[in-house]
C-alpha cells in the first residue's frame, strides 16, 4: 500500500514538473518575438485613445489626415515615426497575468494609451503602459488578454499627443525662386514688389525703384518656409475684415498665396491663409519679416 502511495506521489510530482517546464518553454519561445504583427505599408487607420486625447489618423491617398469634424493634413514625419515604433515592440519578458497589476504597469483604461490598428481583417488592439526601469523598455498588453509584457522601446509619449501635435504645421513650403510678385497692403498704404528679369522692383503711389542686392531676401525666405506656432479653429469668418496687414504673392504657376494678419497679443499674430483648413498663430518676428514697407527695400545710409 505504501509503495502504491509513493508511486502516485512520484507521478504527481513528475506531472507538475512537466507542466512547469512546458510553461517555461512556452514563455521562452514567446520572448523576442514581435508583440504585434504590423505591416506599416498596409495600415489604413490608427485610433489612439487616452485619458486626455482621442485621435484618429486616417490614410488618404499617399498621405495621412488627422480625423474629426474638420480633417487636417497630418505631419507625415510624425506619423511615420509612430508607425515605425511597432518594429521595436519585441517581447522581452512576461511580467504578470494578474488583472490587479494592470494599474501598477499603467496598462488599464485610466492610465494606458489604447491603440487600434487597422490593416485589413480584424483590427489589432493593444494598450501601452509606463516605461521600464531603464526607459529602454515599457509595458503593454493586448486587448482582451491579461498578460502584461515588457517590450522593447518606450512608446507611450510617442502616441499620447494632442491633436494639434499630429497636424502638419507647415503654412508655406516653396522655393524662393517660385515667387514673382508680392502685393503688400495696409489700411493706409498699398504697394507691390515685382520681379523683373532678375531684379525686384518696388511700385508705390509715391515712388518706384529697383531693389538693390538681397534686400528682398528676408521676405522671400519667410514666405517660402513658414510654420505655425499653434492652430486656431475658432475665429469668426469675419475676424480678418479688415486685416491689419495683407500680402498676396504670385507664383510662377500663376497661383496666388493670400495671407492676412491681425494682432493676437504683444507677442503673436493670428494668420489666415486663403484655402487653409485652419487659422494659425505666428510670432512677432515672423510677422515683422512679412510686414515690409517701401523704405525697407532701400539701402540703409552708411554711418558717417
Amino acid at each position: 500500500m505504501k509503495s502504491r502511495i509513493t508511486l502516485i506521489v512520484i507521478l504527481v510530482v513528475l506531472a507538475l514538473i512537466y507542466l512547469y517546464v512546458e510553461r517555461e518553454r512556452s514563455s521562452v519561445v514567446e520572448i523576442d518575438r514581435p508583440f504585434v504583427e504590423v505591416d506599416t505599408t498596409l495600415v489604413t487607420r490608427l485610433d489612439i485613445s487616452s485619458a486626455d486625447n482621442e485621435i484618429a489618423l486616417i490614410k488618404e491617398g499617399d498621405g495621412w489626415v488627422v480625423g474629426g469634424e474638420s480633417p487636417y493634413p497630418a505631419n507625415e514625419r510624425t506619423v511615420t515615426s509612430a508607425l515605425n515604433r511597432f518594429e521595436q515592440m519585441n517581447r522581452k519578458a512576461l511580467i504578470s497575468e494578474r488583472e490587479e497589476k494592470f494599474t501598477d504597469f499603467e496598462v488599464d483604461d485610466s492610465a494606458g494609451v489604447r491603440l487600434t490598428i487597422h490593416q485589413g481583417g480584424e483590427p489589432i488592439m493593444l494598450i501601452l503602459g509606463k516605461a521600464g526601469p531603464t526607459y529602454q523598455t515599457s509595458y503593454a498588453r493586448l486587448e482582451g488578454s491579461s498578460e502584461i509584457w515588457e517590450i522593447g522601446g518606450n512608446h507611450k509619449a510617442t502616441f499620447d499627443r494632442k491633436p494639434a501635435d499630429w497636424r502638419d504645421k507647415t503654412i508655406n513650403s516653396l522655393d524662393m525662386e517660385e515667387f514673382t510678385r508680392f502685393d503688400l497692403r495696409y489700411p493706409d498704404l498699398s504697394f507691390s514688389l515685382e520681379k523683373r528679369d532678375t531684379v525686384w522692383h518696388v511700385s508705390s503711389p509715391k515712388e518706384e525703384f529697383d531693389v538693390e542686392g538681397n534686400l528682398a531676401d528676408r521676405l522671400l525666405r519667410m514666405m517660402s518656409r513658414m510654420n505655425t506656432v499653434e492652430f486656431v479653429d475658432t475665429l469668426a469668418e469675419d475676424a480678418f475684415d479688415p486685416p491689419l496687414f495683407q500680402i498676396v504673392a504670385e507664383l510662377q504657376s500663376g497661383d496666388p498665396i493670400d495671407i492676412k494678419l491681425i494682432k493676437k497679443d504683444d507677442q503673436q499674430y493670428f494668420l489666415r491663409k486663403a484655402g487653409a483648413r485652419s487659422d494659425f498663430v505666428i510670432y512677432n518676428s515672423t510677422a515683422e519679416a512679412l510686414m515690409k514697407k517701401p523704405d525697407d527695400f532701400k539701402p540703409k545710409p552708411k554711418d558717417e
